[in-house]
């Protein structure tokens, strides 16, 4: 066998076994990646759980209470933010651009759009009855669920 005969016997093997040990690093890599983010996205799903149980319209809460019940939760929703979107940006940083923008939508106005999580008053209403106080709880629903729409499982 010349040398010419070999050399095509060797790169005609060691190449595709490099491509596959390639491929088969980077799909337990980006498997491992993937079972991190379900597990962080179920842990982060859980921090608004109660709440969003809460907001659903079926659910008798009296809507002026909204913000009272979304104030008190701040804190651990802004924990689970700033845990979970590191976790997602190693996934998509397009993703966590979204879940940033909807998070301040939620927690901040326009009148007043640095001042932390004052901007949750936009959920309160005056009382049970009152058609406007729904429709906040309603809108506070519908930016939680638009945060959630970031921790769907992959």
């Amino acid at each position: 066998m010349n040398e010419i005969g070999l050399w095509n016997i060797i790169t005609g093997a060691v190449i595709p076994i490099a491509i596959a040990l390639f491929a088969g690093v980077w799909y337990v890599r980006r498997n491992r990646k993937i079972d991190t983010f379900n597990r962080a996205a179920e842990k982060f799903r859980a921090a608004f759980h109660d709440e969003l149980m809460f907001l659903d319209p079926v659910m008798t809460i009296c809507p002026g209470n909204v913000y009272d019940l979304l104030d008190v939760a701040f804190n651990k929703h802004r924990a689970a933010i700033e845990e979970f979107i590191p976790i997602l940006r190693d996934i998509s940083s397009f993703d966590a651009g979204g879940l940033e923008e909807a998070w301040n939508e939620y927690h901040r106005i326009e009148e007043a759009p640095y001042q932390h999580h004052n901007g949750l008053i936009q959920y309160s209403g005056r009382t049970c009855g009152d058609s406007e106080a729904r429709r906040r709880k309603l809108l506070a629903k519908r930016r939680i669920e638009r945060i959630l729409y970031y921790a769907q499982n992959r």
